[in-house]
């Protein structure tokens, strides 16, 4: 996971800003900003802190969601970041573009168990696998919302509410699987399966017999 620092977003001249917020994950790549149409609530709070409780939206755009200067690196790094792109003053004469320096971040990481880093190993838009080794608790550092679940080595296990998917670990390696679902899709599908077959039965019995 990435933090790109910006600072701001002006209307008027060459913003000192890395990239606009989600245009990232058109590479898959992770970063801690975003939209706050496109984020939850609780993660608008989150970059508040790691700002050091100031607002991360430039008064230019109220819906950008930053990571500013002043965030420090372990605000940054227990919001599971383990690299920020900072920008270089830009050459306000020649206008050439703003250089970005990729700094490590030390710490635990997205993935960890009691602190130390527990490896992704595959992930769609639905689902994530970790590799992990216990005893501890295994924190991954993305939004915990309904809907996701979760099973170590294929038996289903409880996540319990919070700002990240934490569940516990039993002694050894473990291979853990977060999925999503939309919540209500199954009855979603029940209702949408029960209005076809209505609608079915409905053309058989006002159809007309060929005269």
């Amino acid at each position: 996971r990435y933090a790109f620092i910006n600072q701001g977003w002006d209307m008027m001249v060459v913003p000192a800003a890395n990239l606009p917020p989600n245009l990232a994950a058109l590479y898959r790549i992770h970063e801690l900003g975003g939209y706050d149409s496109l984020l939850h609530h609780d993660t608008v709070a989150m970059l508040r802190d790691v700002n050091g409780n100031k607002d991360p939206a430039p008064p230019e755009n109220g819906n950008m969601m930053f990571v500013k200067r002043q965030a420090t690196r372990e605000a940054i790094a227990d919001a599971g970041a383990s690299w920020v792109v900072v920008p270089e003053p830009m050459n306000a004469r020649s206008g050439e573009p703003i250089n970005q320096v990729f700094q490590a971040v030390p710490g635990p990481g997205r993935a960890s168990v009691n602190g130390q880093p527990a490896k992704v190993i595959s992930e769609t838009f639905s689902s994530v696998e970790v590799e992990a080794t216990g005893p501890g608790k295994l924190v991954l550092r993305d939004r915990m919302m309904p809907g996701w679940s979760a099973s170590v080595d294929g038996a289903q296990t409880a996540l319990p509410d919070g700002r990240w998917r934490e569940l516990d670990l039993s002694q050894g390696s473990h291979k853990v699987l977060y999925h999503y679902q939309p919540p209500g899709f199954k009855s979603f599908l029940i209702v949408g399966m029960f209005g076809l077959l209505l609608a079915i039965l409905a053309t058989f019995v006002t159809s007309k017999p060929d005269e």
